[in-house]
């Protein structure tokens, strides 16, 4: 398993559990960490894919 799949995962399952906890919809706060954590994950998987 590529080292930036794993990192992928555990950066979207953070992102999961900060719309979760933080109530995202309703705090601007964590639902920018969230889309942070998203993107980030994107990024990774996309690295996992290329490389």
């Amino acid at each position: 398993m590529s080292p930036y799949l794993g990192f992928a995962v555990v950066v979207a399952a953070l992102g999961y559990l900060v719309g979760r906890v933080g109530k995202s919809d309703e705090n601007r706060i964590a639902k920018r960490i969230e889309e942070l954590f998203y993107a980030i994950a994107l990024i990774a998987f996309l690295l996992a894919a290329l490389l």
